[in-house]
């Protein structure tokens, strides 16, 4: 199957993304399947990228940045029982209405249930604890509408929709390999929600 979009350019489509949102503050927690998405973000100049290596600890420090400011703040992990590890915070910023936007690297749906390393169902982990959730295969995307619905889904986390209040939302990216692969340029056209 040919991609539609590569990982790298969607990658970086989603940095410009939080740039265009004006989402600043990103906490990386290292990881191999989550690269394409941690090179878009440490090369963004506007984005301010810190390193954690524990993902507990890591989704409480982005949290706190998230209170201190009252704006999203990013916690971006690589698959499996990383994505497990965040729960706590998780629940933390529903029950505080914090907005807090954590991205999950994911395999693709073709390895589910396989026995391959690191591969858990990650989609809906959260349940209601999170304003959103949304599962995105990298691979089989239309980038016309994509970019337009998870920004839809970050406006969830600042509770501009709907009646709920500001909290976390969950964006579930599956990455296939090779994970860093060729990018092609597309310009992002989006509606400012403010």
């Amino acid at each position: 199957m040919k991609k539609m979009i590569s990982n790298m350019t969607f990658s970086d489509c989603f940095a410009q993304l939080l740039e265009f949102n004006r989402i600043k503050e990103i906490c990386i927690c290292p990881g191999s399947r989550s690269t394409p998405l941690t090179l878009s973000f440490l090369k963004n100049s506007f984005l301010n990228c810190t390193s954690y290596i524990d993902e507990r600890a890591a989704a409480f420090f982005t949290l706190g940045i998230s209170k201190a400011s009252n704006k999203p703040s990013v916690i971006l992990t690589t698959s499996g029982t990383a994505v497990a590890n965040l729960l706590p915070a998780v629940i933390e910023a529903d029950l505080s209405t914090t907005p807090l936007i954590i991205i999950t690297a994911d395999r693709p749906e073709r390895l589910q249930n396989t026995g391959e390393n690191q591969t858990i169902n990650q989609r809906n982990i959260f349940d209601k604890f999170v304003r959103s959730s949304i599962h995105i295969e990298v691979s089989a995307i239309d980038p016309n509408d994509i970019f337009e619905r998870i920004n839809d889904t970050i406006n969830l986390a600042l509770g501009n929709y709907g009646n709920n209040p500001p909290g976390p939302i969950h964006i579930n990216v599956a990455f296939d390999e090779p994970l860093v692969d060729t990018i092609k340029k597309i310009k992002l056209i989006l509606e400012p929600t403010i």
